[in-house]
Formats: structure tokens, sequence, C-alpha cells
């Protein structure tokens, strides 16, 4: 075989291995701003409570929302926005959040106000991110 013959062949191989390699690498999800939490309450009327999240407590510490998620529980990238679910139907934690603030029973959202934090019980929440 010539060596014009071997270049077209590993052009080739490089061609069809490089996209395969590429679309196995772990995607990141970077918030890119606020994080909102969704709340909802009642029984026979539901009402849905948004609350910006300014900080998530773990240990009796204040900590920031994370930047960069390795993964989400739902993206929509037309809208780029990224969902986090904080419960199940049983109202334990679950999904990405849950595992992101390790493995807590339920994550411990706050919202800033006048007075200080106040604990927003969230089912899920949603924040603007890019997918890299």
């Amino acid at each position: 075989m010539t060596s014009r013959g071997m270049l077209t062949i590993t052009m080739l191989t490089v061609l069809l291995i490089v996209p395969l390699v590429a679309s196995a690498a772990k995607a990141e999800y970077i918030k890119t701003g606020p994080v909102i939490g969704h709340e909802t309450h009642g029984f026979i009327v539901k009402l849905h409570d948004q609350h910006k999240i300014a900080a998530v407590e773990k240990d009796g510490q204040l900590y920031e929302f994370k930047d960069v998620w390795d993964k989400v529980d739902k993206y929509n990238e037309a809208k780029g926005i990224c969902t986090l679910y904080t419960k199940n139907k049983a109202g334990t934690a679950s999904g990405a959040i849950a595992s992101g603030i390790n493995a807590l029973k339920e994550p411990v959202l706050l919202e800033q106000t006048e007075k200080g934090y106040r604990r927003v019980d969230a089912d899920y929440v949603t924040f603007p991110c890019i997918r890299r």
C-alpha cells in the first residue's frame, strides 16, 4: 500500500473516531443567572410561588448555589433552562440537587429577606444555563 493510501485510511479513521469520542464526553451545565425555587402548596387550589434562592444551608453553614453541575434533571436547550428536582412525589430529596449537596435528606434552600434568610420548601429549582 502506498503512503498516500495509508494517509487516506488514517484520515478516514480520525474523521470517524473523533466525533464518537467527542460525543462520549461528559456534559457540564453552567449556571448563568439566578436560581428560582418553585414552591407549590394547597390541597384543592394549588398555589405556585417563586423564590430567588440566595444560599444553600448544610451543617449550619451557608454556601452559594453551585455554578457547574455534572448533570441536571432536565435541560431545555431552546430556552437555556436547567431544572433540578428537590423532591419526589413522597416529599423526599431526589434528583441531581440532592446528590449535588452531598445527598442531604432534603436540601435547605434559602431566600434573602430584609430580616435575613427564609427557608424555601421548593419542589424544584430552575436557572438559566448553558451546556458545555
